[in-house]
C-alpha cells in the first residue's frame, strides 16, 4: 500500500487583506487580561466555565427553584401547591404540645436555659400582630414548626432554605461562585457530595419529580437534565480546576473574554482517487475550548486566541479489496482562532487555522499469505477558513468545505460571549 505526506504549513486565509489584520491583531498587547490572582490556566478557565455553565440549568430547573426561592408558603401569594400556611397559628399550635420539650430541636444536651430560649422565639412568632412572610425569619426563630408542618406532607427533612441559599434572579456566575463559598459546597468534596449523595436525600428526592410529597403525590415531572448528567457536569467542573477551589471566588467561574468551543473534523473522501488507489485514508476530529481575549488598539474589536490539541486519528483504505489495512494514530495542532465583531454588534467573523506537529500513524496491511504494519505520514489537510454567525451566547456558526482529497466540517458554538448585541429596533406594521 502507498503512502503520502503533505506539506503542513499554517493554512491560507481567504485574502491576503485577512491575513494583515490578523497578524497585525496579533502583534498587539491584550487588552483584557484574565484576572493574574487566579491561578489557573487559561485552558483550565476554559474548561471550567464550560462545565459549570453546563451544569447551572439544573440550578434553575422547576425541580430546584420552588425550594430555592420560587414559592414561600408563608405568603398568601407564595404559589405554594398546598396553599398558604399561616406559621403564626402553627406557632401557637406547636406551643400547645404536651410533649413540647422533647419537639424542641436544641442539641444533644440542651440545659432548660437552651429550651427556654428556644420558646421564646417561637412565642415571638405565635403573638407576632402581623404576617410573617420572611422565611429567613421563619427559620430563626421558629425552624421546628416549619419542619413539623412540612413534614405533615413532604419527606422528612423537607425545610426552605435561608434566602442567601435563593437561586432565584441569579445569574451561572453568581451560582458558580456561591456554589464555592457557601458552607454546604465550599470545598469539591461537600460540593460533589451534595451533588451525589446529599445527606437529606432531598436532591435524589427532586429527581423523582414529585415534590417530596408523601401521599398523592402529583404524576412524575423530574427535572429535564437527568441525574447522571448532573453528576457528570459537576465533577467536570471540579475535574477541570485540577480538583481544588482556587481564590479568588472568580476562578473557574468566569473568562474574561469570548469563550468558543470548537468541533472540526477532516477525513479523506473515499470517493476521490488518491482513495481508490489505495492512498492511506485518514479520518480525525478534534473537541475543545478555547478562550479569545479582546485587543486593543484596533479600529474594531478582535479576539484571538491559541491553544494546543491533539486530534486522534483512524486510518483505512477503499482499494485493492484483497488486502485490508487499517490503523490508528494521533497528530498534534496548534490552533489560533481570531474573530472580529462586525459593525452591527450582532455577528462576527472567526477565522481559523492550524500547524500540525508530532503526527503518528501506523497501519497493518494482511491479505492471503501477507500482513505488514508500517509507519505513515499524515496526509490530512483542508481548507475552510472562515464562518462568519451571530456573537451572542449558545449562537452556532458551521461550515463545510470538500476539496479533491478531502472532506471538512467545523462547527463553533459561543459558550460565553462578551458582547451584548444591541437591542432589536421596533417593529411595526
Amino acid at each position: 500500500m502507498t503512502a503520502s505526506r503533505r506539506s503542513a504549513p499554517w493554512r491560507r486565509v481567504a485574502t491576503a487583506s485577512l491575513i494583515a489584520l490578523a497578524c497585525a491583531a496579533l502583534s498587539l498587547p491584550r487588552a483584557h487580561g484574565a484576572n493574574e490572582s487566579c491561578e489557573l490556566t487559561i485552558d483550565q478557565k476554559a474548561a471550567a466555565v464550560k462545565a459549570f455553565k453546563a451544569l447551572s440549568p439544573i440550578f434553575h430547573d422547576a425541580r430546584c427553584m420552588n425550594c430555592h426561592g420560587a414559592v414561600n408558603p408563608f405568603a398568601r401569594n407564595g404559589r405554594h401547591g398546598g396553599g398558604y400556611i399561616d406559621i403564626r397559628a402553627e406557632a401557637r399550635e406547636f406551643l400547645g404540645r404536651p410533649d413540647l420539650a422533647s419537639a424542641l430541636n436544641v442539641g444533644p444536651n440542651p440545659t432548660a436555659q437552651d429550651r427556654a430560649r428556644e420558646i421564646q422565639r417561637i412565642r415571638g412568632i405565635a403573638e407576632s400582630r402581623t404576617e410573617i412572610t420572611d422565611n429567613d425569619v421563619v427559620r430563626a426563630r421558629a425552624f421546628d414548626v416549619m419542619r413539623e408542618v412540612c413534614s405533615e406532607c413532604h419527606v422528612s427533612g423537607w425545610t426552605i432554605p435561608m434566602s442567601h441559599n435563593y437561586f432565584v434572579g441569579r445569574d451561572w456566575k453568581w451560582l458558580c461562585r456561591h456554589m464555592k463559598t457557601s458552607s454546604d459546597t465550599n470545598t469539591p468534596v461537600r460540593f460533589l457530595r451534595h451533588i451525589q449523595n446529599d445527606p437529606l436525600m432531598l436532591i435524589p428526592e427532586a429527581f423523582k419529580g414529585q415534590r417530596g410529597l408523601t401521599e398523592s403525590p402529583p404524576a412524575p415531572d423530574p427535572p429535564a437534565m437527568p441525574f447522571d448528567t448532573m453528576v457528570r457536569h459537576a465533577n467536570d467542573w471540579i475535574a477541570a480546576m485540577d480538583g481544588r477551589y482556587h481564590p479568588p471566588p472568580e476562578c473557574g467561574c468566569e473568562v474574561e473574554g469570548l469563550l468558543m468551543e470548537v468541533r472540526h473534523r477532516m477525513y479523506a473522501d473515499p470517493e476521490s482517487g488518491s482513495s481508490k488507489a489505495g492512498y492511506a485514508q485518514f479520518d480525525g476530529t478534534v473537541e475543545f475550548v478555547v478562550l479569545l481575549t479582546q485587543l486593543e488598539g484596533t479600529p474594531e474589536a478582535w479576539y484571538v486566541g491559541e491553544t494546543t490539541v491533539t486530534r486522534p486519528l483512524e486510518v483505512r483504505h477503499v482499494r485493492p479489496a484483497f488486502i485490508k489495512c487499517a490503523g490508528a494514530g494521533s497528530r498534534t495542532e496548534d490552533w489560533r482562532v481570531s474573530a472580529r465583531v462586525l459593525p452591527d454588534g450582532r455577528a462576527m467573523r472567526v477565522t481559523f487555522n492550524f500547524m500540525p506537529d508530532d503526527e503518528e500513524a501506523a497501519w497493518t496491511c494482511t491479505g492471503p499469505g501477507y500482513s505488514s504494519t508500517e509507519p505513515l505520514y499524515v496526509d490530512l489537510g483542508g481548507d475552510l477558513t472562515t464562518v462568519e454567525m451571530p456573537v451572542t451566547n449558545g449562537a452556532v456558526g458551521e461550515a463545510t468545505g470538500r476539496g479533491p482529497k478531502f472532506i471538512e466540517s467545523i462547527t463553533l458554538t459561543v459558550i460565553e460571549s462578551p458582547v451584548a448585541p444591541p437591542p432589536e429596533g421596533p417593529s411595526g406594521r
